[in-house]
């Protein structure tokens, strides 16, 4: 997740990223023991419990079962959206984490970013299944 900082590039490009985190996953808890490891590069990790909370984000990770919080809030603030929630990226999310036995699968919906004026690397979506709207809303039928 934090190496996802590292292929994305909005009109926003801070000087310290900052992951904010909703809810609560072991995801969430090692995302937190990564970001406190890591001198490399300037880097925060917030946990955040409502949507006005996300004005301070570059990258969004809403964990299983927090679905309360409304991603367009980070859309409307150019805001990664990250989770691993199933069928994320086709409800709307940005990129999508699946665990397939000892590897993270990433689908990326390009749609989602683009109205979040957020492009992504194309090293990044090479490694992603993509999706577009079209995809999004057949999905849904």
């Amino acid at each position: 997740i934090v190496r996802l900082l590292d292929f994305i590039q909005s009109d926003l490009q801070p000087t310290t990223s900052v992951i904010c985190v909703v809810g609560e996953s072991e995801t969430g808890s090692a995302l937190h023991r990564l970001v406190a490891s890591r001198s490399d590069k300037p880097l925060s990790i917030r946990s955040i419990k409502s949507a006005e909370g996300i004005a301070q984000c570059n990258l969004l990770f809403l964990a299983g079962g927090s679905e309360s919080l409304p991603t367009e809030n980070a859309t409307n603030m150019n805001v990664l959206t990250v989770s691993d929630m199933p069928d994320f990226a086709y409800n709307g999310g940005m990129v999508e984490l699946t665990r397939t036995q000892n590897r993270v699968a990433l689908t990326v919906n390009t749609g989602a970013t683009a109205a979040a004026s957020i492009q992504l690397s194309s090293r990044l979506l090479a490694l992603a299944t993509v999706i577009s709207p079209e995809d999004s809303a057949r999905h849904e039928n």
